[in-house]
């Protein structure tokens, strides 16, 4: 579980001082769109497929997990789901803050920082591990292990 934890973090801090630094470059704002800007329409519908894509494809991860499956068996697969969902939403969102640096249009910041936010609240726990995957009464008492 520290490993995941490490990753997530490394992931939040990463995003978070490409915003501060490309945001310290820029210091703009812009609210006028540009309808014949492609980002104008890529940023969003990337944050929309990336959103709705790692929630799918986390989903279907899980669902895969066998109970029979076992302890360390389990986690290693809910950390590779763990992992795909978190790319699927980065990758926007450093979309987002290099289209803000482009163009200085405050809409592709503000998709940017909602997916940051949206990454750092999908932290991950024993509590969040316990909900999603299936385990017996002795998997519970060894999560210690992972």
């Amino acid at each position: 579980m520290k490993t995941l934890v490490i990753i997530h973090a490394a992931l939040c801090l990463g995003l978070i001082f490409a915003i501060v630094l490309f945001y310290s470059l820029v210091q703009a704002f812009s609210t006028q769109m540009d309808a014949s800007d492609p980002l104008t329409y890529g940023v969003p519908i990337a944050a929309i497929l990336g959103y709705f894509g790692s929630k799918f494809f986390f989903r279907k991860q899980v669902e895969s997990i066998s109970k029979d499956d076992a302890l360390k068996t389990k986690f290693s697969k809910y950390q590779t789901a763990s992992i795909i969902q978190y790319g699927l939403l980065e990758a926007p969102a450093f979309l987002g803050i290099l289209a803000y640096y482009l163009t200085a249009n405050a809409l592709f910041l503000v998709i940017s920082v909602t997916l940051t936010l949206y990454i750092m609240s999908l932290r991950p726990s024993k509590e969040k591990f316990t909900k999603v995957i299936p385990l017996d009464g002795g998997e519970r008492r060894n999560l210690d292990e992972i």
